[in-house]
């Protein structure tokens, strides 16, 4: 079954985007996609089931990718929230502050008071409590009120794996990259499942990762830029390539495949 689906979000878009065009004679679904890049995409709204622009930013980047200055939800079957940004990153940055024992490293168990030691169940739902009030929850919240279309959530990238090389000073970082990794990866996961939804939550297939909290380093390697015209800086470990859209968009395919097939 042919799908209308609009793809919506900020810079993450450009992965899937570009991914498409790779895929696309494989499918018959028609895709339209819309970008607005960093902080941006903050400035998008839901009213009367139309995404709209608040700023005169992101009204030009609404103009540049799609050509027009809003979206009629119910012109597609299918809405995707791409990122919007809430990241695994941001999510955790709690842990500067707030940590269950499990996540004291032997190096710093003796200095342990820097941090409020809290009870595992407390811990997640610190964490749920991030992704509860995060712009993309509340959108896409905005998006399933205002509108019979099928929302999904498609999750921002996880850092690359290039991170285990690279020199960061952040906590949050080194947790990603430590043993602690899949653990706390894992967490943020079943955060987004149980806040959103499991039925509205997109994650990559699990080969396109390392270790369950990185994606593959070969898939952040040449990614483009939201207009498609730059390459990002070897140093971003956080935007990845056409090959890693193509594998979301079958995984979203896929999803939504069972789902028609199941009715």
């Amino acid at each position: 079954m042919a799908l209308k689906i609009c793809v919506v979000g900020n810079s993450h878009v450009g992965a899937l985007k570009f991914g498409w065009e790779n895929i696309r004679s494989s499918h018959r679904h028609e895709l339209t996609f819309l970008g607005v890049p960093g902080t941006s995409v903050r400035d998008l709204t839901v009213e009367h089931g139309i995404v709209l622009p608040t700023t005169n930013t992101a009204r030009k980047f609404f103009l540049k990718t799609s050509g027009s200055e809003g979206i009629a939800l119910d012109s597609y079957d299918v809405v995707l929230l791409v990122g919007a940004g809430l990241t695994l990153t941001s999510a955790l940055s709690l842990t500067n502050r707030w940590r269950p024992y499990g996540l004291l490293d032997e190096t710093i168990r003796d200095s342990q008071s820097q941090f409020n030691l809290v009870s595992d169940q407390l811990f997640a739902e610190l964490i749920s409590s991030r992704v509860r009030k995060s712009f993309a929850n509340r959108l896409l919240r905005k998006v399933t009120r205002q509108s019979a279309v099928r929302a999904l959530y498609v999750t921002t990238p996880l850092p690359s794996s290039e991170l285990r090389l690279a020199r960061s000073d952040d906590p949050v970082l080194s947790l990603i990259a430590g043993a602690h990794g899949p653990s706390i990866a894992s967490l943020y996961r079943n955060s987004l499942e149980r806040v959103m939804g499991k039925d509205k939550v997109i994650f990559p297939p699990a080969h396109a990762l390392v270790d369950g909290a990185m994606t593959d380093a070969r898939y952040s390697r040449g990614s483009l830029r939201l207009d498609g015209e730059r390459e990002h800086p070897d140093t971003d470990l956080n935007h990845m390539n056409a090959a890693y859209g193509a594998l979301v968009l079958e995984e979203v395919f896929n999803r939504l495949g069972s789902a028609t097939s199941s009715r």
